[in-house]
């Protein structure tokens, strides 16, 4: 219970600074969006690969929308079932995470 009260605070500051949020989360879908490609260039070249619970664990913290992206515009891990339904989920889960702040932040 302590974790939403933590993500309570520091999120709730930020929902009233738009422009801070926003730069916040484009540069955490970036991340994502990167360690998915170091991941596909490392399949490609036969090398040592990030693990897939860490591919997800990124897309859960960092953004679901460049690990989604990653996976269209890559072809990286589309065939993978647990993909296909973890990342969507987790884009829709911060969404509703943002939703509650928003409308109950006051």
């Amino acid at each position: 219970m302590r974790i939403f009260f933590i993500l309570y605070l520091l999120l709730g500051g930020l929902l009233y600074n738009y422009k801070l949020l926003i730069s916040i989360i484009f540069i955490m879908n970036l991340i994502s969006f990167t360690i998915f490609y170091i991941d596909k260039r490392k399949a490609i070249k036969g090398k040592n690969r990030i693990s897939e619970n860490s591919l997800l664990l990124s897309a859960f913290l960092f953004g679901s929308i460049g690990a989604f992206l990653s996976m269209q515009i890559f072809r990286h891990k589309t065939k993978k079932l647990k993909f296909r339904i973890l990342v969507p989920l987790f884009f829709v889960v911060k969404v509703l995470i943002l939703y509650y702040l928003y409308k109950f932040i006051d």
